[in-house]
C-alpha cells in the first residue's frame, strides 16, 4: 500500500471537529476519502517539489515511530477535510463552509512558510536556490558596456 501524508481516520476526526451534522461524514467511502489524500498529497508535492528533494523521508517522532515531519501530516489532513466539505456538504450552512475554508487557509499558510523557509522540515534535503540568489553577488558586465579581458598579457 502506498504511503500517504495523512490517514483516513485523521480526515474523518478532522471532519467530525468542524460539526459538518448528523454523522454525514461516515457516509463517505474509504476510497472516497482515499482519492482526496491524494489530492492533497499531489497539491503538497506539487508546492514542495521547487524546494525540497522527493518524496519525503520519514523522521523518527518522541515514540520512536516514524512519521512524515511535521506540519506535513497536519497541512495535508486540514486541506483533504476542507476540500471534502467543499465537494460533499456544500448545502451546509455558512459557519461550516468557513470553518472549513478557515481550516484549508491556515493549511496553506503553513506550507508557504515552509516553502519560503520560515518552517524547516526536519530530516530533509533542501535543493539548492540559485535562482534566488542575489544578483549583486554574482559579477556580471554592467550593460551597455564592453567586459574588458582581464587575462590579456599574463604569462
Amino acid at each position: 500500500m502506498a504511503e500517504y501524508y495523512t490517514t483516513v481516520a485523521e480526515v474523518r476526526r478532522i471532519l467530525k471537529s468542524l460539526k459538518i451534522g448528523t454523522s454525514r461524514e461516515s457516509d463517505i467511502s474509504e476510497d472516497d476519502v482515499l482519492k482526496f489524500i491524494i489530492d492533497a498529497d499531489n497539491y503538497i508535492n506539487s508546492m514542495l517539489e521547487p524546494v525540497y528533494i522527493l518524496p519525503l523521508n520519514k523522521v523518527t517522532d518522541q515514540h520512536d515511530q516514524l512519521v512524515y515531519p511535521y506540519p506535513i501530516p497536519y497541512i495535508a489532513t486540514r486541506i483533504c477535510a476542507a476540500d471534502m466539505i467543499s465537494n460533499y456538504f456544500t448545502e451546509k450552512e455558512d459557519v461550516v463552509i468557513a470553518n472549513a475554508n478557515q481550516v484549508d487557509s491556515i493549511a496553506k499558510n503553513l506550507l508557504r512558510n515552509v516553502i519560503i523557509g520560515a518552517t524547516n522540515l526536519e530530516g530533509q534535503q533542501k535543493k539548492a536556490r540559485t535562482r534566488f540568489c542575489n544578483p549583486n553577488v554574482i559579477q556580471n558586465a554592467v550593460p551597455g558596456t564592453i567586459q574588458q579581458d582581464t587575462t590579456q598579457g599574463q604569462a
